[in-house]
């Protein structure tokens, strides 16, 4: 039993006399490692554990900001930071590379140093959101800039003839303004551009359909007068 607690007396001076390289300044609350490890001080928390591929830096400043750091020692500058403050949000930040998410050791979102995210793709272009796959959603709403086409129906609206489109169409094979087959085969279509275009469409439709219904009754009501003078 005695040599039990001599042990233990032993193996604690032990320990102490390693814990003397981490004593500072007891009456600044300090521990400051000889070795330039960790900082602890008043309000401010400083330390960075250095290791062959980089550094981890933890880090808590009078502002209350708080962040974990891993920098790299390859001289580009390298690094992400993990924040948590009271007066800001939670917060990952990364300097002069993307940060990427992966899952059963592959990649599967990435957003870029310009802020450019990318799903199922590491190279979102400059998309600030580039998905490659299948999207689900219960809705979508898009805001437009460009003004809904109501300005149809006004007054001073001019429609192109029934003619003209006949022309147009068998010239283009397209409906004006609407890009064709070919076009949409490279670029695409934006949505909220196309639903403008489309009901615009369909208002002009609706323009065609009042036009010869007017037309129609005119015609009917003539042959009844003609019908009326035999």
């Amino acid at each position: 039993m005695k040599k039990i607690f001599i042990l233990t007396i032993l193996v604690f001076v032990v320990q102490l006399s390693k814990a003397q390289q981490w004593l500072g300044n007891n009456t600044s609350n300090s521990l400051i490692s000889r070795t330039g490890g960790i900082i602890l001080g008043g309000t401010t928390l400083r330390g960075s554990f250095g290791t062959g591929e980089g550094v981890l830096q933890l880090q808590s400043a009078p502002d209350s900001y708080s962040f974990i750091s891993f920098r790299s020692n390859d001289g580009t500058g390298g690094a992400m930071d993990i924040g948590f403050s009271a007066n800001r949000n939670a917060t990952i930040y990364t300097n002069q590379m993307p940060f990427t998410i992966s899952t059963n050791y592959a990649q599967r979102m990435i957003i870029t140093t310009d802020g450019n995210v990318g799903i199922g793709t590491n190279s979102p272009g400059t998309f600030k959101l580039a998905v490659e796959g299948k999207v689900g959603a219960r809705e979508v709403q898009v805001l437009l800039t460009n003004p809904w086409p109501d300005y149809v129906f006004k007054p001073e609206y001019k429609l192109m003839s029934l003619e003209e489109l006949q022309l147009y169409i068998a010239t283009n094979k397209h409906l004006p303004e609407i890009p064709s087959a070919d076009e949409v085969k490279i670029n695409g279509h934006k949505l909220g551009e196309m639903d403008v275009l489309l009901l615009k469409k369909v208002e002009e439709l609706t323009l065609y359909m009042i036009e010869l219904k007017n037309e129609n009754a005119a015609l009917i009501k003539r042959i009844e007068t003609l019908e009326s003078k035999k």
